[in-house]
């Protein structure tokens, strides 16, 4: 069985700084959200202790594990990252907050990168919001993981039905990779890039035929491994899925510029 994260409790008090170099921190930082990276900075140490003392906080706290897609993170902060909820770049009055602070994957971090997460996208905050549906995202310390998300029997990240903020975390963080990813591990190790690789570009292909080409070439790789079989079965219905979506998305648009 596999385990998730759990919700965060907010790192409140900061023992590494006190409320001044907090403070500078926060004044400065809202000024230029580089500061976080800048090495030129003259109070690059308080950054450092500062990012130290969130990310081991949020590290225990989120049972180390990644805030979005759970996957388990190794107790090496170099391998993880601080992800602000709100983007430092288009938030960066929130940037020293620790209760803007998690820990993520890098892939996760990486694909969320500056997109927006807040329910109402026009607005500007004075304060961090602090309910959860004040996010279209699973939030990292105001939602439970497998209240939104969780583990198939295949292993891959699925959306809890009834959730709107599953499939959105989904999209944002990009977890159809993981997923793929994944997928492809059930295939003989010989052909798992391969079958990634391929894994990637059926779910973007349009064309019938170039998706039936595809399933058939991984169903020939899959006879060496009886688990991959099902694997593929279960990718087909996901692109068919997707293809579905896609027509009617086209069908609304196409509505839309009628009326």
């Amino acid at each position: 069985m596999m385990t998730f994260r759990e919700k965060a409790a907010r790192l409140t008090q900061l023992t590494t700084l006190d409320d001044v170099e907090h403070g500078t921190l926060k004044t400065d930082g809202a000024q230029n959200h580089h500061l976080w990276s800048d090495t030129q900075y003259p109070h690059r140490q308080l950054v450092n202790r500062f990012r130290a003392e969130v990310k081991d906080h949020y590290f225990w706290q989120q049972r180390f594990r990644c805030c979005y897609c759970s996957t388990e993170l190794q107790p090496n902060a170099r391998v993880y990252d601080a992800e602000h909820i709100l983007d430092k770049s288009g938030f960066p009055e929130f940037m020293f907050h620790p209760e803007n602070i998690a820990v993520a994957c890098v892939i996760c971090n990486t694909h969320k990168s500056a997109k927006s997460v807040l329910t109402d996208g026009t607005l500007r905050p004075q304060t961090i919001p602090g309910t959860s549906t004040d996010y279209k995202i699973l939030h990292p310390h105001l939602d439970e993981w497998d209240h939104h998300l969780s583990f198939d029997e295949i292993g891959r990240i699925a959306p809890i039905p009834g959730s709107t903020k599953g499939p959105e975390t989904i999209s944002i963080c990009a977890m159809d990779g993981i997923n793929l990813l994944r997928l492809s591990g059930h295939f003989a190790a010989k052909y798992r890039k391969r079958v990634y690789e391929m894994m990637c570009k059926v779910v973007t292909y349009v064309s019938p035929s170039k998706i039936d080409d595809t399933f058939r070439i991984m169903r020939e790789l899959a006879e060496q491994s009886p688990d991959a079989l099902a694997v593929v079965a279960t990718l087909k219905d996901r692109v068919a899925q997707l293809q579905a979506q896609r027509a009617a998305d086209a069908a609304a648009a196409r509505a839309a510029q009628v009326s």
